[in-house]
Formats: C-alpha cells, structure tokens, sequence
C-alpha cells in the first residue's frame, strides 16, 4: 500500500486481520523505528491477514549517519525474507483447495521447493511440479524457464559424474526449453537468469548474469552466477565479493550452492579455514551432495591435513560413485585465467590428494 494508505493507521490500534479485510490485502509488512546511543534501530514483521499469524520477523541495527546502508539492508533483506514466507505460507493454503490442480498452485509449489535447500530428490519434486505446469499450459513462460533451470542444475551439479547419459539427457531438454522460452518472451528478466544457468556459449552466459542483476539487483540468484563466471574467469576476489553481496541479500537461508561458491572463492585466495567452514555449512543443508566434498577434501589436502582430506575423499567417493576427486584443468566454462589458477591451486592439491589415495 501507498505512504498515504498507510498513515491513515498510524496510532490506531487494529489488528492484522482488519487491516488485511479494509485493504483487501492477504499479508501485513509492518514495522518500528527506535532511536538511542547514535544508532537506528528498525523492527520488521509480516503477518497473515487472514489468520493475524506472524509469518516473519527482523531487527536492523546501523550508525545514524549510514542511512543509505540501512535503506539497501533492509530493502534488499525484507524483500527476500517476506518473499520467502509468502511463497511457503501460499503453498500451505494451496493444499487446501478442494478442486482440481491448478497451474498458479503448481506454481507456488515449485517455487516453495526452490526455497529448500537443494537435494536430487527436492528438484525432482520442483521438475514434476513444472511438469504439471506444462501439461495444463504447455506455453507457461515461468513453468518453461523453471524446468529449463532445474534440468540444468540437475546436469552441472547434482547427478553423478559417473552417468553421463542422464546429465546429458538433463542438459539437452533444459536448452531446448530455453530456446522455447526466448521465444515466448525474449525480454523476460528470467530469459536473462536461465541463459546464465544454461546458455551454450560462456560469453553470452556471462553478459546475461550482467544484465538479470541491473534488472533484479535484489535476487540473491544473480549474484550466485556472477559468482560462478568470475571463478571460470580465474578471478576468486571478484567471485568473493559476488557471492557475499548475494548472501547478505538473505543470510538466514543460504542456498547450497551460494556456500560452494563461497568456499571455492577462499579456497582459491589460501583462506583454507574459512573455506572449510562454508563448505561444511553447505554439508549441513545436503550431507549427500558430492560436490562440497571434492572442494573440502582440497582444502584438507591444502592445509597437509592427510586424515580429514582423506575422510572427506571417502564422502566424495560414497556420494559421487567415483574413486578419485577430479577437475579438469580446461572445459567449455574455463578461461585463460581459471587455467593459471588451476595449475596454481588445485593442481598441486589433485596430486597430494593422489597421494593420500595411495598411502590410505
């Protein structure tokens, strides 16, 4: 609602649910400012309308004289957080309805899994919802872009390197969904996002992760994939700042790969504890997913910590189906500058990991 609306309840003591029935509105973003000591303080909560429950809930602390930091915290926060809890709380409304599936709750639901920590079971469970999509509206630009996301996901970083078959299968059906979906709609800000995710030629990837951020500079996902080209440019500072900025965007619910991407990028810059950390985090959202392991093993290996790095091969192993930690020195996303990063820190690393493989 507009400044003006929302005056009109300054001091009014209404609750939630009579404000949602005037507004004809389903949630309630409000909040308090609190000045003391030379610092702001700004409480935010979002509340059902329909039921007066508190769905989310944030404190910002900053110096009086940063407000602009304030303002891109708090925006970019809120925006997240409420997005967040408007999606789950609209699929838990959804399962209620008596009639048929519909293709807006088809909708909600898959977006409720993209906000569950990523595992092959969760995208299997978005890639059929989408599906479902697609079957009622075979031209759904949302249930197109989605499914073309999540197939590729599912190629690069979730199916075992060990069948190809299925990643190539996985990798194929996402482009030809993407060349439908530019179809649809070439100016969709999430054309821009897919083609970062899934798009054949880097070049192209990387000037479209450039502009969904100017589009969407609050969606945390942007910055993921600025992230994942700067590291394949051999450029781990500029992937640092990147996926910081994304994370900062909602630090109560990093995604698994937000995690990776930041623990490679210290792993790169020699920060081997900080690396480790980040990625035993991602470990904890999916103890199953092999790639975390192949990066944590190197930073044991790079630390001459032999038992964790050998502990963490054996993870790899059982989660990846193969004997070895691999990453190739070259491939279609590498750059000049990620092969001279390659050579400088995972090289060396692969081959004191070969070594603990042969004495363990």
């Amino acid at each position: 609602m507009s400044g003006t609306t929302a005056f009109r309840y300054k001091g009014k003591s209404l609750s939630v649910q009579e404000i949602g029935k005037a507004e004809g509105v389903r949630f309630v973003l409000g909040g308090s400012v609190q000045r003391g000591d030379g610092k702001l303080k700004v409480n935010a909560e979002l509340s059902d309308a329909a039921t007066g429950a508190q769905l989310w809930s944030q404190s910002f602390e900053s110096e009086k004289n940063d407000l602009f930091g304030l303002q891109e915290q708090i925006t970019g926060r809120i925006a997240n957080g409420t997005d967040r809890a408007m999606h789950l709380e609209a699929v838990r409304a959804s399962q209620h309805h008596k009639s048929g599936e519909r293709t807006v709750d088809l909708l909600l639901r898959a977006a409720a899994l993209e906000l569950r920590p990523e595992t092959i079971d969760g995208l299997k469970q978005t890639e059929e919802a989408y599906r479902r999509v697609l079957a009622l509206e075979p031209d759904n630009l949302g249930a197109t872009l989605g499914l073309a996301n999540v197939l590729q996901y599912e190629a690069s970083d979730f199916y075992s390197p060990h069948d190809m078959k299925a990643v190539d299968r996985a990798a194929e059906e996402g482009r030809t969904l993407l060349a439908k979906a530019i179809k649809l709609d070439p100016d969709d800000p999430g054309v821009q996002y897919a083609i970062s995710v899934g798009g054949a030629d880097p070049g192209q990837c990387r000037i479209a992760v450039e502009r969904y951020i100017a589009q969407r500079p609050m969606d945390p996902r942007g910055y993921t994939m600025q992230s994942f080209w700067y590291y394949y440019d051999g450029n781990p500072e500029a992937a640092l700042r990147a996926i910081r900025t994304g994370i900062a965007l909602h630090p109560e619910h990093p995604y698994n790969f937000e995690l990776v991407n930041l623990g490679r990028a210290l792993l790169m810059l020699g920060e081997d504890d900080q690396a480790i950390d980040a990625l035993q985090k991602a470990l904890e959202l999916n103890a199953d997913w092999y790639y975390p392991y192949a990066y944590l093993a190197l930073a044991f290996a790079d630390k001459a910590d032999s038992m964790n790095a050998a502990k963490a091969m054996l993870e790899y192993r059982r989660t990846a189906q193969e004997e070895l930690v691999t990453f190739e020195e070259s491939g279609p996303d590498s750059s000049p500058g990620y092969v001279d990063m390659w050579k400088r820190r995972i090289g060396p690393n692969l081959a004191k990991l070969a070594n603990i493989g042969k004495t363990g």
